[in-house]
């Protein structure tokens, strides 16, 4: 629409007016061409008439009277002036909105497209049970039965003491090795004291009697010996029997079919053969450098276990045994002696499943042997019958448990995942119904207008919960 303004909006009051020169008439005579111009267009009065009050208060009528009619003229003009207030910058403006808002709508949607998946919520079946018994565990252990394997350190260390003299000393190496049995399906006994030879015709003998598990077949039909792990001292003294990693044979057996298939091998060398002269060490000295000794292979062997430790197994801290083995001293010069110790340890590991089966078959009524596992198996207490310092010759080995477990029940997460790409959200329960470890669940699929799963299981992800269930 068509607006006037008034004089007043367009120029402040309080600036002086300023009119545009106005053509006036002619002046005659030279003097007044040659006057110069002042700013405005008005040429000073020439000098000569300054001091003529007529000439002075006409021509300050004639400027007052002109600067009246601009004055006017300038007003009337300006109150014609119209402006007209244009629609383009009020257009603008609601496109820039519009664009605006469009664009935060189309981040929004693409995020969403973007972020697209599907969280499947599941509570498997569980169980709360109080665990009190006595456990075995097999090396070799047949069907239902618990099997463990016996995990092995060793490190060695040394430490300078004094020396009051020498005397005459003959020591006999020992060692461990692995005792097989290929020759029956059944256990075979043996003695104490039963003899083991090396190829170099070195005897060493087994501490303790032992019974070596039966062998067992695989799917093909190849016999896997049974076998079990022995301590044998060697039948004479001196280094010579200090040998590296063997194979020994079993000479009571000879002539006999079992000679070839009940052996022994050894994974580590024989140590602490010696004859001969050796340091006089005073024995509380000695007492206390060993000790030193002892703590600090411990603390090594340890740091290694739990760095080098295999997944996917059990283990408790009080399982460990150590067996400590002193190893010939070397004259150090100055009446020393350096003497050194061997530290092995013994952990007993046991399968994660198969643990956590054996505890569900002893703790709840009616369990038919399904995939579990225990939450934290930290929270059973793990104990010997009774003090055990070599735990290689176990078999059974016993232990103890005690505490509060809770047993999941476990299902193939991969498998859901394939089951649940591409279906429909509405074919949740029908799924499930396929996994008998899942007791409740629910689903979320993004963006909120899709009633199906996603075709790429990368996007489809599955969460365990127990509280959000019961709130």
């Amino acid at each position: 629409m068509a607006q006037k303004w008034n004089l007043g909006d367009i120029v402040p009051p309080d600036r002086e007016r300023r009119s545009r020169p106005r053509p006036q008439a002619p002046h005659h005579g030279m003097g007044d061409m040659r006057r110069p111009m002042r700013p405005g267009g008005e040429r000073p009065a020439p000098h000569h008439h300054e001091d003529d009050p007529a000439l002075h208060h006409e021509g300050e009528l004639h400027h007052h009277a002109n600067e009246h009619v601009e004055d006017d003229s300038l007003d009337a003009e300006i109150r014609d002036i119209e402006i007209k207030v244009g629609k383009s910058h009020r257009m603008r403006r609601y496109l820039t909105i519009v664009a605006v808002i469009a664009i935060a709508i189309g981040l929004g949607i693409g995020s969403t497209i973007l972020m697209s998946g599907a969280d499947v919520t599941v509570m498997p079946k569980s169980r709360s049970v109080t665990v009190n018994g006595t456990f075995d565990a097999h090396q070799n252990p047949k069907a239902g039965e618990l099997g463990y394997e016996l995990l092995s350190f060793e490190e060695e260390g040394e430490r300078t003491v004094s020396a009051t003299g020498q005397e005459k000393v003959t020591e006999r190496a020992s060692g461990m090795i692995t005792i097989q049995n290929a020759h029956s399906s059944t256990k075979q006994r043996l003695v104490k004291n039963t003899r083991f030879e090396s190829p170099n015709g070195l005897i060493y003998r087994i501490t303790e009697s032992v019974e070596i598990p039966g062998y067992t077949k695989s799917d093909d039909g190849t016999i896997i010996p049974g076998s079990i792990e022995a301590k044998v001292l060697a039948d004479g003294t001196g280094e010579e029997y200090n040998i590296a990693p063997s194979s020994f044979t079993v000479p009571g057996l000879k002539g006999s079919e079992q000679f070839d298939t009940i052996t022994g091998t050894s994974k580590e060398a024989m140590v602490g053969g010696f004859d001969g002269m050796k340091f006089i060490i005073d024995e509380g000295e000695l007492a206390k450098a060993r000790q030193e000794l002892h703590l600090e292979l411990r603390e090594k062997l340890f740091a290694r276990l739990k760095t080098d430790r295999p997944s996917g197994f059990v283990f408790y801290e009080p399982s460990v045994t150590f067996v400590f083995n002193s190893l010939p001293p070397t004259d150090a010069g100055n009446q020393s002696v350096t003497i050194a110790e061997q530290a092995r340890l013994l952990a007993p590991l046991f399968k994660t499943d198969d643990f956590a089966r054996t505890i569900a078959a002893r703790a709840i009524p009616g369990y038919e042997g399904e995939p579990v596992r225990i939450d934290d198996v930290s929270s059973l207490t793990f104990s010997y019958p009774s003090p055990v310092e070599d735990i290689s010759a176990a078999d059974p080995l016993q232990f103890n448990l005690s505490g509060q477990a809770k047993i999941i029940w476990t299902y193939d997460v991969e498998k859901l995942r394939n089951d649940l790409k591409g279906v429909a959200k509405t074919a949740l329960p029908s799924i499930l119904s396929g996994y008998p470890a899942i007791e409740k669940s629910r689903a979320s699929v993004k963006p909120f207008w899709k009633d199906s799963f996603p075709k790429d299981i990368q996007k489809i992800r599955i969460i365990e919960s127990f509280d959000s269930f019961t709130q």
